[in-house]
C-alpha cells in the first residue's frame, strides 16, 4: 500500500474496509507479506491497533534525515538514511510485537517491522526531486503550504535520499 490524498484515520467506508482487510491479512495469512508506504504505513498501524492522527507539529516535507534504530540500520544496511516526506498524519505508537525502524524530530514512528510479516515507512522512497518539487509548488499555489513550508521543502528537495536503499530492503524482505 502506498500514499493517498485521504486520511488514514477517517471512517469512510472504503477506508474501514481497507483497515479490516489489512488486519485480516496480518492476523491470518502468514505467507502474505505487507509493504506500507506513507498512507499504507498508517493503515497498517491502524489495522494493528495503533493511534493514527494528524501530527501536532504539522507537515513534514521533502528530503528529511531519519534516526535509524539498530534494527533499521540492519534492515536498510546503512548507518544514515534520508527519505522524501509528504505527510501531516502519523502513527503515534508501535503496535504490540512490531519493531521500530526509525524516527524524526517531527514523527516518532517512521517505520515498522515484523519479520516475515510487514515492513513500512512513513516517507516516500518512490519520490524524486521532480515529483516533490511539483507537489510542493502545487500545494503552495493552492494555499495548502505556507511560504515557510514551501521554501524549507524546496531548499532540501535536491538533497541525497535513500529511496533506492529502501527499495532494495523491501525487495530483500519480499524474497526472504
Amino acid at each position: 500500500m502506498t500514499g493517498s490524498k485521504y486520511n488514514s484515520f477517517d471512517n469512510d467506508p472504503w477506508i474501514i474496509k481497507l483497515v479490516e482487510f489489512t488486519r485480516k491479512i496480518l492476523e491470518s495469512q502468514s505467507r502474505i507479506r505487507v509493504l506500507g508506504i506513507c498512507f499504507g504505513h498508517q493503515i497498517v498501524g491502524r489495522a494493528l491497533g495503533a493511534k493514527v492522527a494528524r501530527g501536532e507539529q504539522g507537515w513534514e516535507v521533502s528530503v528529511t534525515p531519519l534516526e535509524l534504530t539498530s534494527l533499521g540500520k540492519e534492515i536498510f544496511g546503512v548507518d544514515t538514511l534520508s527519505i522524501h516526506q509528504m505527510h501531516q498524519d502519523m502513527v503515534y505508537s508501535y503496535p504490540t510485537g512490531i519493531l521500530p525502524l526509525a524516527h524524526t524530530t517531527r514523527c516518532e514512528n517512521q517505520g515498522m517491522y515484523a519479520k516475515n510479516r510487514l515492513i513500512t515507512v512513513q516517507g516516500h522512497p518512490e519520490f524524486n526531486r521532480e515529483m516533490v518539487t511539483h507537489i510542493l509548488t502545487a500545494r503552495h499555489d493552492a494555499g495548502v503550504f505556507n511560504d515557510e513550508i514551501y521554501k524549507d521543502g524546496i531548499k532540501r528537495v535536491g538533497d541525497t535520499h535513500g529511496g533506492a536503499v529502501i527499495a532494495k530492503a523491501f525487495l530483500k524482505f519480499l524474497l526472504q
